[in-house]
């Protein structure tokens, strides 16, 4: 028998980390933070704080870094972080920002390379357009601005970028005068649009370093995909992609890729070429192991934690 969310709830998102689990429902984060047994037994699901954003916010992205729950808040444009006792220790207000049209959405911890210094750094999603925004996870300063060029140049009703990933050890390299941004390992970004004409597309753009070139274009930087995958590589059976919006590697490099609409796992190896493809199809569509997955993540995750 399949479990089903309630219909208000049936696109709560899930992050399973190696110190804390968190889920953002409606207009909560539920977090539980501290060290656990990896058998999962009856005390890591106790919730030990209901993080409700002020003022009606909505928790869309969460990311942990440098022991800060980071929080995307797409009702007021926010980044809000918590620390272990659920309290509030910053709060970037994105509009102030030159990214401040950027709707947020996923949150991804990295460590970005700003004028050679590794600095840690949270990768921040566009829930309505092909962009990530980068800032510094001590203080939100403002790094650059990413846009994923499109696979098509049709005209889009909706279009919208999900969660981000980068391998093991790979990392952005920035400097800002004169500006210049190189990849070091390998990046995807899952993504989504609908065409004015009614047609879905919706991949994972994925960025070999190696080959990656991102030109500046006016204040931002512009990055053409090494390769789009979709699930449909080599099997001409597949169902067509609806909406990819999960996305994460492991510690070998391998890619996993996850469709929420046609619920199967997409997985590549670390030169993009497609692995296996997990979901067992059921009548009326979907499939037996999932209902509507929404977020994804590997545990360990690449930094081995």
């Amino acid at each position: 028998m399949r479990y089903r969310l309630p219909l208000s709830t049936s696109r709560a998102r899930g992050l399973l980390a190696a110190l804390a689990i968190v889920f953002t429902i409606t207009s909560a984060a539920l977090a539980q933070f501290g060290g656990f047994d990896p058998s999962f037994d009856g005390e890591l699901w106790t919730v030990r704080h209901q993080l409700t954003i002020a003022d009606d916010g909505v928790p869309a992205g969460l990311a942990f870094s440098g022991g800060t729950l980071f929080v995307a808040d797409s009702a007021h444009h926010s980044i809000v972080g918590y620390n272990t006792a659920g309290a509030i220790v910053s709060q970037w207000d994105l509009t102030a920002s030159p990214a401040s049209d950027l709707v947020p959405n996923q949150l991804t911890a990295t460590v970005i390379n700003v004028d050679g210094a590794d600095r840690d750094a949270l990768l921040l999603s566009d829930r309505e357009s092909n962009r990530v925004a980068a800032f510094a996870a001590a203080d939100g300063t403002y790094l650059f601005t990413l846009r994923l060029a499109r696979p098509a140049n049709e005209p889009t009703y909706a279009l919208s970028t999900g969660q981000t990933a980068l391998s093991a050890g790979a990392k952005f390299n920035f400097t800002s005068s004169p500006p210049a941004l190189t990849l070091t390992g390998n990046f995807a970004a899952a993504w989504r649009e609908q065409w004015l004409t009614g047609p879905v597309d919706s991949g994972v753009l994925a960025f070999d370093g190696a080959a990656s070139v991102f030109q500046l274009d006016g204040s931002e930087f512009v990055g053409t995909a090494s390769i789009v995958l979709n699930g449909t590589e080599g099997n001409p059976v597949a169902p067509a992609p609806q909406n990819f919006f999960g996305v994460t590697f492991d510690t070998a490099g391998n890619l996993y890729a996850l469709d929420a609409f046609t619920e199967r796992l997409h997985v590549y190896s670390a030169a993009f070429t497609r692995l296996f493809t997990f979901g067992t199809p059921v009548a009326g569509g979907g499939t037996a192991e999932f209902y509507e997955p929404w977020g994804l993540a590997f545990w360990p995750d690449a930094s081995g934690s």
